[in-house]
């Protein structure tokens, strides 16, 4: 019998992550299915380890066409996202809830501060 209860727990856990999928699949942003990062190449790394070049991660953000939407979803997650989301780093983002922007044209983030840096950090539009 102990058997049959250890089976029913394990087939239990199993249901459990398969319903914390659906949902986190469910909940996802409309705007992710297309962003450029989906179509990005396996050698990119969004979760940039401390010394490691961001550049890559940032560079997929000049062909995506959602990066606004993914700048605004990215901010609205607070200061324990992690990644390079929109083309800016976790510091990135910080920096722009301080009151700072960054310009990522080019795919290098440059960080604007003070009371005139522009709302968007985005550069001028859209790449295609």
């Amino acid at each position: 019998m102990p058997e049959l209860v250890s089976a029913c727990s394990t087939f239990g856990d199993e249901w459990s992550e398969i319903g914390d999928l659906l949902e986190l699949i469910r909940r996802r942003p409309a705007w992710h299915a297309d962003a450029a990062c989906r179509e990005a190449p396996p050698e990119v790394s969004w979760f940039i380890d401390r010394g490691e070049d961001p550049g890559p991660a940032k560079a997929v953000r000049q062909r995506c066409l959602v990066a606004d939407e993914c700048r605004a979803w990215a901010l609205d997650q607070g200061a324990d996202l992690e990644g390079v989301w929109a083309g800016m780093s976790k510091a990135d983002r910080r920096a722009v809830r301080r009151g700072g922007s960054v310009n990522t044209t080019g795919g290098q983030a440059q960080l604007v501060r003070g009371p005139t840096a522009p709302v968007s950090c985005l550069g001028s539009g859209r790449a295609s």
